[in-house]
């Protein structure tokens, strides 16, 4: 599900900031008021951006009545919250004279079960909501982005898995140590999908053996890229206590490997 953090840390794609900026000010004196506003407008841009719609479609009531679709479907949001959204939407097109009298309840007598309808029928991206949701909170309220791009032969499922499990892993590490440890668990992953291909990432449970194997290749082939690299042994040590620690920390907690003495393959 989509969050407000991820939104801001992507931006605005579709929508122009300092455009939308500009008019709030127009439309709205309260500071706080403006902002929320910002807020509603971040989340139709990523609306925009998973339909791919064009700036001209954009502004039609028929896919402005697909927008509580996607606000119900893809946003960590109450009932409450997405009314409020779409009305603040509603309420700054109309004040750029984009909606019209007549526009506003035809927009509005569209229930959420239409919404949706209409939302799926645009075919949403799952590539480009997928972008967006690998976007990571970290304990010092920084926002890291997780490149699932080496992870293509996994599916979506498989692949929202693992970000599930990456959610709270996450957010209990400051952000040096979580984009460190996030680049070894996709590495890993990456092996696991390598080895043995067709199982789901959240299946996993591989036996002491395969466990050993695969730590191990992960760990020689990280060694050689880092030699490569021109890192040198002090470095490259430290790196395999980072391995070891994403191995005992996220690996073994969830069930994925199995709990071997991983210290003695360093």
């Amino acid at each position: 599900m989509l969050e407000m953090f991820q939104l801001r840390a992507v931006g605005m794609r579709s929508l122009t900031m300092s455009t939308c900026v500009e008019h709030l000010a127009c439309l709205q004196r309260n500071p706080d008021q403006r902002e929320l506003g910002l807020e509603a407008l971040h989340y139709y841009d990523a609306y925009m951006m998973v339909t791919s719609a064009d700036p001209m479609t954009a502004i039609t009531p028929d896919f402005i009545r697909g927008f509580p679709g996607f606000l119900a479907a893809e946003c960590s949001l109450d009932e409450t919250k997405q009314k409020f959204i779409q009305k603040s939407v509603m309420h700054f097109l109309s004040g750029i004279d984009i909606l019209t009298s007549v526009d506003v309840p035809y927009i509005l007598a569209c229930d959420q079960a239409m919404a949706k309808e209409l939302y799926f029928g645009l075919r949403p991206s799952a590539a480009v909501k997928e972008y967006y949701e690998c976007h990571f909170k970290t304990a010092d309220g920084q926002v890291l982005q997780v490149d699932f791009n080496q992870l293509s032969f996994f599916d979506m499922r498989s692949r929202e898995s693992l970000r599930g499990m990456l959610k709270p892993y996450l957010l209990i590490r400051d952000n040096y140590e979580a984009d460190t440890d996030a680049r070894l668990i996709v590495s890993l992953a990456r092996g696991m999908g390598a080895s043995w291909p067709g199982i789901p990432f959240g299946s996993f449970r591989l036996g002491m053996e395969d466990s050993r194997a695969l730590y191990k290749e992960v760990m020689l082939e990280s060694d050689l890229q880092m030699r490569r690299a021109g890192y040198d042994a002090v470095e490259i040590e430290l790196n395999r206590q980072f391995l070891l620690r994403v191995t005992l920390g996220f690996f073994v907690p969830y069930r994925l490997m199995y709990n071997i003495n991983y210290q003695a393959l360093t």
